[in-house]
């Protein structure tokens, strides 16, 4: 073989395996899914009687109902493209439930919306996963957030208490 095919020869398989890595190595996993999860501490509270507990927000008030809003900062995904949301926490009554939503306000006029309100049942007093529709979330342009709501206190002492949330794309 004569000199010049030995160094054609070369650069072609150097040309063939550059762009075999090159393509091999910019391509995105299926395994690398972007997620969230963050703490009720995080969520700004409305209503009812919060208290912080550490591992968890609970409602103290035998009275009226607390609720959470938390934000869904859009860093590393957009909340249109979530599959899993997942809220974490503890019904504490056998009379009321927690509930959750996933919510948006718009960014160009006043107003927004909620998708369907999921709430944990009734007749348990049990830690609870809920697992919001998240179809409202189809619009990136709009500010997503999570509205989550603890029943009052139950008639013999036990609260209701929201842990935090997850979500993943």
């Amino acid at each position: 073989m004569n000199e010049a095919k030995k160094k054609s020869s070369i650069l072609s398989f150097a040309v063939v395996a550059i762009s075999l890595f090159a393509g091999v190595s910019i391509q995105p996993s299926d395994a690398e899914a972007a997620s969230i999860r963050n703490h009720a501490s995080a969520c700004m509270r409305l209503g009812g009687d919060p208290i912080d507990l550490t591992f968890s927000i609970q409602n103290d008030s035998p009275t009226a109902t607390a609720q959470f809003l938390c934000s869904f900062e859009e860093r590393t995904f957009f909340k249109g493209d979530v599959v899993t949301l997942e809220v974490y926490a503890y019904d504490g009554t056998g009379t009321g439930g927690v509930s959750a939503m996933a919510c948006e306000s718009e960014t160009t006029v006043a107003g927004g919306r909620c998708g369907t309100m999921t709430t944990s049942s009734t007749v348990n007093v049990v830690d609870v996963t809920l697992n919001p529709a998240t179809t409202i979330w189809a619009n990136d342009t709009d500010l997503g957030y999570l509205w989550v709501q603890l029943p009052a206190e139950s008639s013999t002492g036990v609260r209701s208490a929201f842990k935090g949330y997850f979500a993943e794309d």
